[in-house]
């Protein structure tokens, strides 16, 4: 069964159309009158009344449209079936971007005159997703994207120029300061995907991907590569335990920003507050990201009791890294502050202000390779907006999690916020510590 909706898809449509892993059927009619169905990965929403496609010269669908411009295109997702009849034409013969045969490609725009929703009776859909098989494959979708006028990230920046997604809280540390969500059942991987939708949707211009670890969920590769397709710039925050060699080869091009904790300048200080063999880890990792210059590499040291004499080795180890590397490095000094979901211990770990000032200073009268930020929880306080595992949107305000509902059920995060302690000027300062660079 069927029902017209209408001239004009909906919001929840078009971001169903507008999923870079989703594909459409388009179907055409043969000079004998027969129909003629075959899918496009190209095919996007412009707008709601506008639908574009590229396609090869050979193609029997753009002959088709050539002769008969009559089409009706079809996506079936679990929650949403849409059948469109439009109007097309090829409104360009030759695009910039070519397929990676060497072959070129014709544009075609699709104007939108019904709009069906599809109902199944006693039936479950499964979502047919499309995957490149390949690096070239991904970079040629995403060039022809951009050259096609397919955008998710809002035009107009909003109060939030970066998320953190904190899409699991499993990890393999038991950090004594940690202030990431604990015991959190997480979102599966198309919610996850919506989440990094509507992220871009909101006016954010880059999504962390932190935990917990990251890297403990299974499909955070795909994440990652999803964010990366929708124009969405990429950090990794992750422990660095589980980071391989495998991973980066994979994902390293989609990742523009890598943060790794650096406890102590040795694994006797290290193992004060992280596990044994973390310093080690941690070693490794930067082996590996050399291989990897155009991920930038931000290092990060929570400063305690027990590692505050230590910053200045730490930032020599770091130094002496950075000179042998080509990727831009980053060193972070967060001031440790009692901010946790579960009850800690907090008196031999933290140091007063007055101690991280006088470290700040030591720090500061000797000439340094690379750019150091130090973080008090002053400045820190109500700059972050995080979305934790199950999807609710929380904002930390002082030692408090202050928790919003759901975030795709939120249609309006700015006048939200308004109505929040959140910091947007703060919080916009904050994001500009770190610029993608032009590469």
């Amino acid at each position: 069964m069927s029902e017209v909706i209408g001239s004009q898809l909906t919001p929840e449509m078009i971001e169903l159309v507008r999923r870079p892993d989703v594909f459409g059927i388009v179907s055409t009619v043969d000079e004998d009158g027969q129909p003629r169905c075959a899918p496009f990965a190209s095919l996007m929403a412009i707008d709601e009344r506008h639908l574009a496609l590229a396609s090869l010269p050979d193609n029997h669908t753009l002959t088709n449209i050539r002769r008969d411009g009559r089409v009706t295109v079809l996506w079936a997702d679990a929650d949403v079936r849409i059948s469109v009849t439009g109007s097309a034409c090829v409104t360009r013969e030759q695009l910039a971007t070519r397929h990676p045969s060497g072959a070129g490609l014709a544009r075609v725009d699709i104007d939108v005159r019904q709009v069906r929703q599809l109902r199944g009776r006693g039936m479950e859909i499964t979502p047919a997703r499309c995957t490149p098989r390949s690096h070239e494959f991904t970079d040629f979708l995403r060039a022809l994207r951009r050259e096609l006028g397919i955008t998710w990230v809002c035009a107009t920046p909003g109060p939030v120029a970066s998320m953190d997604y904190h899409v699991t809280s499993e990890c393999n540390q038991e950090c004594p300061y940690c202030w990431g969500p604990q015991d959190i059942e997480e979102v599966d991987t198309e919610t996850a995907k919506r989440i990094l939708l509507r992220v871009a949707a909101c006016g954010a211009q880059r999504v962390v991907f932190t935990g917990g670890d990251p890297l403990k969920r299974r499909d955070i590769g795909e994440l990652v590569r999803f964010a990366k397709d929708i124009g969405l710039e990429v950090a990794l925050s992750t422990t660095g335990d589980e980071l391989a060699e495998e991973f980066l080869a994979q994902h390293g091009r989609d990742i523009d920003l890598l943060s790794l904790p650096i406890d102590g300048s040795s694994e006797a200080v290290s193992s004060q507050t992280k596990k044994e063999g973390h310093f080690s880890a941690i070693m490794r990792d930067l082996e590996m990201l050399a291989r990897y210059p155009q991920i930038d590499v931000k290092l990060a040291t929570p400063v305690t009791k027990k590692n505050i004499a230590d910053v200045p080795n730490i930032i020599r180890l770091i130094e002496g890294w950075a000179e042998q590397v080509r990727n831009r490095v980053f060193y972070n000094v967060f001031h440790a502050f009692p901010r946790s979901m579960v009850e800690r211990e907090w008196d031999d770990l933290l140091v007063s202000d007055d101690e991280y000032v006088a470290m700040q200073r030591q720090v500061e009268s000797l000439p340094h390779r690379i750019k150091i930020n130090f973080l008090t929880h002053q400045i820190l306080d109500r700059v972050y907006v995080m979305i934790f595992p199950d999807g609710t949107l929380t904002i930390p305000t002082g030692p408090d999690y202050r928790q919003y509902g759901r975030f795709l059920d939120v249609h309006d995060l700015e006048s939200l916020l308004a109505q929040t302690d959140f910091d947007s000027a703060k919080h916009l300062q904050h994001a500009r510590d770190w610029q993608k660079a032009d590469r």
